[in-house]
């Protein structure tokens, strides 16, 4: 099976509400600019890691992914859970929002499988690791 692994360094961010605003022809949604920006950072990484491992993109198969989000702390147990803000599925959505920007990931409705893990750590970082499940493309429509 051919995976690829990204680290994010730095605090991990959850997807954030758009906030509503009132246009001429109606209302629209502006990108929480934090969320925004963290999935910008994501897609770097994972296109460098991508890269790496040689992997052609956008990647056009059925995908698992594992994220590991990790929050530094001097008090607790390197490993314990992290039962804090951001919420889980926050966490995933801006990661695989990230893998959406510049077309690294087709469609993320590729992902047939996640699983999201917060815990304490020595330091803060995201680390992804995205499984692909065929080798051959497929028709995401």
């Amino acid at each position: 099976m051919t995976s690829f692994t990204f680290t994010v360094p730095g605090s991990p961010q959850g997807k954030g509400s758009a906030r509503i605003v009132k246009t001429k022809t109606g209302m629209r949604g502006i990108p929480h600019a934090k969320s925004r920006s963290y999935e910008e950072k994501v897609s770097v990484f994972a296109r460098a890691a991508i890269v790496k491992a040689q992997i052609p993109y956008p990647i056009r198969c059925l995908v698992t992914i594992d994220i590991l989000a990790q929050f530094a702390s001097e008090t607790e147990p390197e490993g314990a859970p992290y039962s804090k803000m951001p919420d889980w599925d926050n966490l995933a959505k801006c990661v695989c929002d990230g893998l959406g920007l510049y077309k690294l990931l087709y469609n993320d409705k590729l992902i047939v499988e996640g699983r999201v893990r917060k815990q304490y750590a020595r330091e803060d970082r995201v680390v992804v690791t995205v499984h692909l499940l065929l080798e051959k493309p497929l028709d995401p429509s």
